[in-house]
């Protein structure tokens, strides 16, 4: 469906995408975790 409306991704990258939504998820929570 989502390469129907010119998503176009490759497997790598998604991967890529993922690996770096993570690696910022991580960073917001460990500075929040540290305020609290």
């Amino acid at each position: 469906r989502m390469a129907a409306e010119g998503f176009k991704w490759t497997l790598e990258q998604c991967r890529a995408k993922l690996k770096k939504l993570k690696t910022q998820y991580r960073k917001v929570k460990d500075s929040n975790s540290l305020k609290v």
